[in-house]
């Protein structure tokens, strides 16, 4: 069987899969180490029982609603590979938003004082967001110290493999929000917590709901519990003048919004994404 064979036939036995067609390519330029323009110069070499093994298998996988970035072990996020697994939420691209966020505002208040910047991300997961953050703000030359909890000691496994695959200086601790964080105060707080209704995981996606950690997702009766916690304790973690961010689900625009504004934040902005649905909301103590 050639690799164009062996394309028509997981195109055939796995018609059902959303988009099959573009993630057997994918697969199979992560397994040859091609580009695109590559694998197609490559349809009438001869497929490997090797290759045809591991194709077949991860499809088979997929028909059973495997993420693809588990199965692969990455995803990309911000220009960059990161590690994933089952223990951590794969970064999604709605939350480059917030890292884009996060480095605009450093960037613009840098040019007035050009200083050292403390940034917190909170329910770092796979890291994604602190190691984008702090690669961004040493690529343009800011001076940034970025740190980063989780309560999950497996995500922070992935996390610190990212931070070192990206060659990214973080500080990672496992810690319940601000435990591990007492006494410090920081420039920027960022977070994407936990924001599903617990009545709705079950109507998630299958590659969700069965293959990514419940922790990473559920935000309590109204998707609002981790929002309530950090609002509530961010001023006094955050120097005056300090600058909170979150990204929040498509309904929670509002609601977050009067959580900051009534805990004291000022300019309170509500930003929406691709979709024009609210997706992030920030403000400044």
């Amino acid at each position: 069987m050639t690799i164009g064979e062996l394309i028509k036939k997981v195109r055939t036995e796995y018609a059902l899969i959303e988009n099959v067609d573009s993630e057997i390519r994918l697969v199979l330029c992560e397994l040859l180490k091609v580009s695109m323009s590559m694998l197609f110069m490559k349809q009438e070499e001869e497929a490997s029982s090797e290759l045809s093994f591991k194709v077949l298998d991860i499809f088979e996988k997929r028909r059973a609603h495997m993420p693809l970035q588990q199965l692969l072990g990455k995803a990309f996020f911000y220009g960059r590979e990161f590690k994933v697994n089952s223990d951590v939420l794969t970064p999604r691209p709605e939350t480059e938003l917030l890292v884009n966020l996060v480095v605009n505002y450093v960037k613009k208040a840098n040019k007035l004082q050009n200083r050292v910047w403390n940034i917190l991300d909170l329910c770092t997961g796979s890291g994604a967001i602190a190691v984008s953050i702090k690669k961004e703000l040493d690529e343009a030359g800011i001076q940034s110290k970025v740190a980063a909890g989780d309560i999950s000691s497996k995500a922070l496994v992935i996390a610190n493999e990212n931070a070192l695959l990206n060659e990214a200086c973080v500080d990672f601790e496992e810690s319940d929000l601000f435990e591990k964080f007492e006494g410090q105060r920081f420039d920027i707080i960022v977070s994407n917590p936990p924001y599903i209704k617990s009545d709705e995981i079950e109507g998630l996606m299958e590659e969700v709901r069965d293959h990514e950690p419940r922790i990473a997702l559920d935000g309590g009766a109204t998707g609002l519990d981790f929002y309530r916690k950090i609002v509530s304790e961010a001023k006094s973690h955050l120097f005056p003048g300090g600058f909170l961010a979150f990204e929040i689900g498509y309904d929670q625009g509002e609601a977050v919004k009067k959580l900051l504004e009534e805990s004291g934040f000022k300019d309170v902005i509500v930003n929406k994404d691709l979709c024009r649905l609210d997706r992030i909301v920030a403000g400044n103590i």
